[in-house]
């Protein structure tokens, strides 16, 4: 996985990724394979999934699915550097996502930060981000830990992912009251 945060980058410092596509595929879909997730299998890894087939168009950009049928993550992809001017739109677009067909987890990126949320928690839908990262700032291993901790295929799968969510979200509750 540091090899590849290492290329992703050098990719991102020398501006090689134009639109959401690329940052979808080069960037998103190369982290995702790196943490087990079978991008080739739509089953697993689910581009443009329809949240409710039958009511509105609305669409998430990726699903993972660990279980047959039950979505995982959504994860909503930017272009680079639009993440602070629409982050409060994004919210409300996974907002409305997590109502119709409620994921554990949420997660708005524009390749370069990455913005992880509890989603079936409580209270506003920006309340519920536990985490945040920069892929050019970050510390390579802290970046790699928070990847590996958090949207891994194994470890939502067998249930630390949340428990380690749970126990962020626990935190930022206690310091808000200190």
């Amino acid at each position: 996985m540091n090899k590849t945060l290492t290329v992703i980058r050098e990719k991102l410092s020398e501006s090689s990724y134009f639109t959401e596509g690329q940052i979808r595929l080069s960037l998103v879909c190369r982290i995702l394979q790196e943490l087990g997730w079978d991008i080739w299998d739509p089953r697993e890894v689910y581009s443009e999934f329809a949240i409710a087939p039958s009511g509105p168009r609305t669409k998430v950009d990726i699903a993972l699915f660990a279980e047959d049928f039950t979505p995982s993550v959504f994860i909503a992809v930017r272009a680079i550097n639009s993440m602070d001017r629409s982050q409060t739109m994004l919210e409300k677009q996974m907002r409305e996502c997590n109502r119709c067909n409620p994921a554990t987890f949420s997660v708005i990126t524009d390749g370069k930060n990455w913005r992880f949320y509890l989603s079936n928690t409580g209270g506003e839908f920006a309340e519920k981000c536990y985490k945040f990262i920069n892929l050019q700032e970050d510390a390579l291993d802290e970046i790699e830990n928070v990847f590996s901790t958090f949207l891994s295929k194994k470890s939502i799968a067998n249930g630390n992912a949340k428990k380690e969510a749970d126990n962020c979200m626990q935190a930022i509750q206690e310091e808000k009251v200190t």
